[in-house]
């Protein structure tokens, strides 16, 4: 059973190394446009492969060389997988701006450092070498998950930016990269602890397979995600059209204030928050006043982001409706679309968030 269990779990090694190194590849092949995120993608998949391989080699060898069993067992191209990652999502959030590529020279240094060890220095157990080299893979463990954190708190950054640009941010928020961070610092965590107290057969199955797993998921997230735009950045790059107002310090609460009555009459009026992708370029467009100057206005006066101003508009016009005879002819979902909202739960979210309780049961209290 116990050599069932590691054949089988070598080969899922081996042909998730197969895929991830094919399609890397095809990817750095394919990628004319030198479009920078399918750059770190690819990057990112091929050293995700190489990662899987040295687990593969592990598991089908019993090396009678002591190097060769440490450089199998030390070297770790996965320690790349954080930085590449950090960057990628630079590159297709909001934050556009690699300037260099920092994050990757200290694990490519002690990758090299590592190789230096094994081939050059006595590497018994007892050896001064094997003891750095075990140092080394803390160092590089803790490395790999500070930098995780730094992208947890990137993209997170990037969706409350997101809230203050656009009415709807599905498809914007990278909620996947998010979740595939999460995952890969606990997966690290849990890896490095098995690997010292010793691996069942089981536990190196399951660990392989959600590897593995993570590899097809994230790489499939990360091509098919496309860059999301920063209305505001943009418009501030691409010269803006608006005059930029200096607001007068010793009125400026009377100034925000009357614009944002100004821009609840003419959003009211216009209808404008059924827009299912509404941006704060078009809010600004009503008023004819710079963006920057509208979310300043929003964000000082309702004490919200711009996500959250729109979508009282929205949940208020859906209240309307559940109270009148139009529902009869609408689902939950289909109200929830009338007025703007791309997503039943998304209505649902806001609705409850605003109302109390969820549009169901506010239409069904409001017969009664």
């Amino acid at each position: 059973m116990l050599d069932i269990s590691l054949e089988l779990t070598t080969l899922i090694n081996f042909l998730g190394f197969f895929q991830g190194a094919v399609l890397g590849v095809l990817l750095l092949f394919l990628n004319r446009k030198r479009n920078k995120s399918i750059l770190y993608v690819s990057i990112f998949v091929i050293c995700y492969a190489l990662g899987i391989l040295m687990d593969a080699f592990r598991g089908l060898f019993d090396f009678d060389n002591p190097r060769l069993m440490l450089f199998f067992n030390t070297i770790s191209f996965t320690s790349l997988l954080f930085p590449l990652f950090y960057y990628y999502i630079k590159q297709v959030s909001i934050f556009n701006d690699v300037k260099n590529h920092k994050l990757l020279y200290l694990p490519v240094f002690l990758i090299f450092l590592q190789l230096f060890i094994i081939f050059l220095f006595p590497v018994t157990t007892q050896s001064n070498s094997h003891i750095i080299l075990e140092i080394i893979d803390f160092i590089t463990l803790f490395y790999g998950v500070a930098i995780g954190i730094c992208t947890a708190r990137l993209i997170l950054k990037h969706k409350k930016a997101l809230l203050n640009q656009y009415a709807s941010i599905q498809q914007k928020e990278l909620k996947w990269a998010l979740m595939y961070v999460l995952i890969g610092i606990v997966f690290e965590l849990i890896s490095a602890l098995s690997f010292q107290i010793g691996e069942t057969s089981l536990m190196d199955m399951i660990l392989t397979i959600i590897n593995v797993g993570l590899l097809y998921w994230i790489s499939l997230r990360a091509v098919l995600q496309q860059k999301v735009i920063g209305v505001l950045h943009e418009n501030q790059q691409n010269g803006s059209k608006y005059i930029v107002e200096e607001v007068n310090e010793l009125n400026v609460e009377k100034e925000l204030q009357d614009l944002v009555n100004e821009l609840d009459e003419k959003i009211i009026e216009t209808e404008i928050f059924k827009q299912h992708n509404l941006s704060i370029i078009e809010i600004a467009d009503l008023a004819n006043v710079h963006p920057r100057k509208v979310s300043l206005a929003i964000n000082t006066i309702t004490n919200q982001n711009f996500n959250s101003y729109i979508n009282t508009f929205r949940i208020n016009k859906a209240k309307v409706i559940l109270l009148s005879e139009m529902s009869n002819k609408l689902s939950i979902e289909g109200v929830g679309n009338e007025v703007g909202f791309q997503s039943k739960s998304a209505f649902y979210a806001s609705f409850k968030k605003l109302v109390g309780e969820t549009p169901t049961k506010f239409k069904q209290s409001s017969q009664l």
